[in-house]
């Protein structure tokens, strides 16, 4: 990934811990099956002035721990359905998929 975008991740990542207050780090690094050092490594640069990436899979699990996307990854009116989507139980959720799927269908004849 690019640097920009890694320094975005992690201001993204620092902001949403802050909200959650103290010891959410430590919970993030249980759901990462991290040491709770090696996301402190992840988010803040080495003395070396290094610093160690978000790989692909790290940043799907920590959208997941945050519940929402990584910033600038979706248009507005994509959070906003997916905020949708992620309120409903879990059989509207499935009603919801098949009429899209009915929508899309309909749509390509």
């Amino acid at each position: 990934m690019e640097q920009d975008i890694q320094s975005k991740l992690k201001l993204w990542i620092k902001e949403r811990l802050k909200e959650r207050g103290h010891g959410a780090q430590t919970l993030l690094a249980l759901h990462l099956e991290l040491h709770p050092s090696a996301v402190n490594r992840m988010l803040n640069t080495y003395q070396n002035g290094k610093t160690r990436d978000i790989t692909i899979d790290e940043l799907v699990k920590i959208s997941e721990f945050f519940n929402e996307p990584p910033p600038s990854f979706y248009k507005e009116v994509d959070l906003d359905f997916m905020k949708i989507c992620a309120s409903l139980d879990p059989v509207d959720k499935e009603a919801v998929l098949d009429f899209l799927e009915l929508l899309k269908k309909l749509k390509t004849k």
